[in-house]
């Protein structure tokens, strides 16, 4: 999906105090123009006296969430939250920024594709990292001005704000953008050639960043200590990826050290340029009696032990169990899946050619994007697994003895390993 195809599917614009902001009539002509859909939140003239309270203000952040809610379930719109192409985005403007920003903060569900922060009366500090790591929005464009004394101000009279309408943020990071814009005012951006040549060609930026990341095989990870911190970069990324896992079904701190023992090359692992854990797929060839279970009625990870895995090199055919897969929020982009896949089909072309192959695969689909990587690979669901809150989750499986479904995303992929596999004797 390129930049220049990429229209959001709508853009909400709040105002700032004292006024009923005329811009965003303009805005809305201009954004309307560009085939974008917009909804003008005004919450009226809102007074200095209620702006000075915090309570005022943290009602306003409630309002907000309850606009949005309604227009993120109203079909008209096709918004989903979850899809980082199918969500809404905002332009904010001095206490504008505050509502949203906060709103976000408070409540974790609430996501957007792209936020224009101009004006902005948030703190220099403000966590924009959490945002990133709960993956709530996708890009930031805060517009800053050397002549805009109200920004620089503020939070000497109004708790919770800053300076960050006349500086930079603190947070440095592909996902942000800062720019400033000398000599603007407050109010200066709302122009018809400045929301034209700045906002629009960023809202219409496309959502999925491709990020700087290369795949590394768990045998390549010779040294014990730094197979230890990747472990722990793993831990991280699970922590952001399944946040809503029951504790019954997390795992404790050793276990994926028993995996490693018993075969190291289980993990495939995405590293960025400065070699930070991004990503991760575990394949386990396990035993037969470990593997039948899961494709019964699925497995809790605590109970596979180093004793239930095989090694890759042990022989074939091997059964490979595909248990999870995890990708930051900040590396979320269709190359690093395919750098994963891409990884994960390197191996099993590797050891192929060692005269070891993969006989079947099985999947529990712990989440949303793990159950369409497995239909993606022409798995088909079998049974269910019963997480420890009651939640189900489908068993994936497929042989490499059948006919490999033509049409699926990774099917080329799989031919191939097939064709290799009929070379082994």
């Amino acid at each position: 999906m390129s930049g220049s195809n990429y229209v959001p599917r709508a853009v909400f614009c709040l105002h700032g105090i004292r006024t009923h902001a005329s811009w965003q009539k303009t805005a809305g002509e201009l954004l309307a123009n560009s085939g974008i859909r917009f909804k003008l939140y005004d919450f009226g003239r809102y007074g200095l006296h209620k702006f000075i309270w915090r309570g005022f203000n943290d009602r306003e952040v409630d309002r907000f969430y309850r606009a949005y809610d309604q227009i993120v379930n109203d079909k008209n719109f096709r918004l989903d939250p979850e899809n980082i192409a199918k969500r809404p985005s905002v332009i904010a403007h001095s206490f504008g920024t505050y509502i949203a920003a906060y709103c976000m903060q408070k409540r974790p569900d609430m996501r957007f594709d792209k936020m224009i922060l101009c004006g902005s009366i948030l703190p220099l500090d403000f966590s924009w990292k959490t945002l990133f790591n709960r993956g709530q929005v996708n890009f930031v464009r805060n517009e800053w001005a050397t002549a805009d004394p109200w920004a620089r101000h503020v939070s000497k009279i109004v708790p919770r704000t800053g300076s960050s309408g006349s500086d930079e943020f603190d947070y440095t990071g592909e996902r942000m953008v800062q720019v400033c814009f000398k000599d603007y005012r407050h109010s200066d951006y709302f122009e018809r050639s400045h929301i034209q040549n700045n906002w629009i060609p960023f809202l219409k930026k496309s959502p999925f960043l491709p990020p700087s990341v290369h795949a590394v095989q768990g045998r390549s990870i010779t040294e014990p200590e730094l197979y230890t911190r990747t472990l722990l970069g793993l831990r991280d990324v699970d922590k952001l990826n399944y946040p809503g896992l029951p504790e019954n079904d997390k795992l404790p701190w050793g276990i994926s050290q028993q995996w490693i023992e018993k075969e190291r090359d289980i993990y495939t692992v995405l590293f960025d340029q400065q070699d930070h854990v991004q990503g991760y797929l575990n394949t386990m060839p396990l035993k037969s009696s470990a593997f039948e279970r899961i494709k019964k009625n699925g497995i809790n990870h605590k109970e596979i032990a180093g004793a239930d895995l095989q090694s890759f090199t042990s022989g074939s055919p091997l059964k490979l169990y595909l248990a999870s897969i995890g990708i930051a929020p900040e590396s979320r982009h269709p190359a690093s899946l395919d750098s994963l896949t891409d990884g994960f089909f390197a191996k099993l072309y590797y050891y192929a050619s060692q005269q070891i192959r993969v006989s079947e695969f099985a999947a529990i689909g712990w989440s949303r994007e793990g159950c369409r990587l497995c239909k993606a690979m022409g798995m088909e669901q079998i049974s269910q697994y019963k997480d420890s809150d009651g939640k189900l989750h489908p068993v994936f499986w497929m042989s490499l003895n059948a006919k490999i479904t033509s049409g699926r995303k990774f099917s080329g992929l799989m031919k191939k390993l097939v064709e290799l596999y009929k070379t082994i004797s």
